[in-house]
């Protein structure tokens, strides 16, 4: 048998091989990762507090097991009193919202909408008289449509909201096995990670830790990048707010800094309702302002994202570029964060001789 054919059938098995394994991967996700969601992230809490306990256990006298417990247990504590504290509160908010919805209609949007046509019936009615009727049942028609999908939004909105909370017991008992097992996992480490690690064949064991070790470090860098451009939408709009006389204008610029981090939606996603908003209550300087404010943010992002998060990832900002909308193209807004990341560890499985994707 010729190398052609000797090489030809190494490919067919490769080929098959990876195909096997990614079926078995996406198996396993639809169908197994659920009933163990749980302990698997019970199990990425305690690796991420791993170097906290590690750090006091050698600094200390303290046993490995003693201070696992306590570090859960505390930062557990934490997590708890942020939600009672803002968890309520922000149920409350969001329902009062969609609870207004009805009244912002009456009193903001109908008004608006009513002055510009009265605008511009006197405008066309001064030039094509004929129109002026038309125009009065084309905007009766609009209004309701619109008044319809607005209550049937609302009301929607709040029904999804109160079966939403019928799931809450499912998600404080799936809550409880995470803390309990993070905490056993926490206190018993070591035995944990040998267990998994025996039960990987020893010619793949290397490489998963590569793996393991190149995704931690990944979405580490990852999320200090997005960190840093949080922190320039922040600067930005807190200059941009208090020059524009906006009350509270340092808290508003920190919520909307942290919904920033969202894909796609962003700063317009609460930027542009707030224009819209501010241009239907005739307050036009300020819809100006933050229109003005928004356009830099928007421009500022686009130019330092690519850069900020390839310099983090060690990838040129042309390859993270492709990867963000490589990602968005084939899944959406989640893409958007896999694929960067994904890109990132296959750069590292090359840059190890791991694998080898392209020549130097």
């Amino acid at each position: 048998m010729d190398a052609r054919t000797e090489n030809r059938k190494a490919f067919i098995i490769n080929t098959a091989y990876i195909a096997l394994v990614v079926v078995l991967i996406v198996l396993a996700g639809k169908y197994l990762v659920p009933w163990l969601l749980p302990v698997i992230i019970g199990y990425t809490i305690a690796m991420i507090f791993k170097p906290i306990v590690q750090f006091i256990v050698k600094h200390t006298k303290a046993g490995p097991k003693f201070t696992g417990c306590v570090v859960l247990l505390l930062a557990y504590g934490l997590i708890a009193a942020l939600l009672v504290m803002g968890g309520a509160k922000l149920v409350d908010a969001v329902r009062n919202i969609l609870a207004n919805i009805p009244g912002f209609y009456t009193g903001t949007f109908q008004p608006a909408i009513l002055a510009i046509s009265n605008f511009l019936d006197q405008t066309l009615g001064a030039v094509l008289p004929g129109m002026v009727g038309n125009s009065g049942e084309l905007l009766d028609v609009t209004l309701q449509n619109v008044q319809n999908a607005l209550l049937s939004f609302s009301s929607s909105a709040i029904s999804k909201l109160g079966t939403l909370t019928t799931k809450i017991p499912a998600f404080m008992l799936a809550f409880f096995f995470t803390i309990m097992s993070s905490l056993i996992i926490s206190m018993n480490y070591a035995q944990v990670t040998g267990f998994i690690a025996r039960q990987i064949p020893a010619q793949h064991r290397q490489l998963i830790f590569l793996i393991k070790n190149d995704t931690l470090k990944t979405v580490g860098n990852y999320i200090v990048a997005y960190l840093k451009l949080m922190s320039v939408t922040f600067v930005e709009l807190s200059i941009g707010l208090t020059v524009l006389r906006v009350e509270n204008s340092i808290l508003i610029a920190m919520g909307i800094a942290v919904f920033d981090a969202l894909p796609v939606l962003g700063t317009g996603g609460i930027m542009v309702p707030w224009i819209i908003i501010s241009l239907l209550n005739g307050q036009i300087p300020l819809a100006a302002g933050l229109a003005i404010l928004y356009a830099i943010i928007t421009i500022i992002r686009n130019i330092i994202e690519p850069r900020i998060v390839g310099n983090q990832l060690g990838l040129h900002p042309l390859a993270t570029l492709c990867a963000i909308y490589a990602g968005f193209k084939l899944m959406g807004v989640m893409g958007m964060i896999v694929f960067p990341i994904l890109v990132q560890i296959l750069a590292g499985l090359h840059h190890s001789k791991v694998i080898q994707l392209w020549k130097e």
